[in-house]
């Protein structure tokens, strides 16, 4: 997913207009909700070992996988290093979401934003 430099009109619209997220890869917009639990399903995804962080491991497989499908995030350590903001040798879900949305919202100086 690509941050689309398009933001909605805020005249006072409902909220979930005010919470579109437009992503090029595939052409959709996102409710906030949407993208929450697009998100929360990746991670669980690639936390293979049910610990509820992403090892180095697992975060090696995650890199290669949003490497691959257009969303840059360069290679496993640096995404890990980026990510781990408490040094913890793992990513948490917070960890996590917070990458990915200021990614999206190209707030991120990592690769590709």
């Amino acid at each position: 997913m690509e941050k689309c430099d398009e933001k909605e009109e805020r005249e006072g619209g409902n909220q979930q207009q005010q919470d579109t997220i437009h992503t090029h890869t595939h052409n959709t917009r996102l409710t906030l909700s949407q993208l929450l639990a697009t998100l929360g399903l990746q991670f669980r995804l690639f936390n293979v070992s049910g610990t509820g962080t992403i090892s180095r491991a697992e975060a090696a497989t995650l890199a290669a996988t949003l490497n691959a499908n257009g969303f840059p995030v360069g290679s496993p350590e640096y995404f890990v290093e980026t990510i781990d903001s408490d040094r913890s040798g793992s990513i948490s879900f917070k960890e996590y979401l917070e990458y990915m949305l200021a990614r999206l919202n190209g707030l991120s100086a990592g690769p590709g934003s």
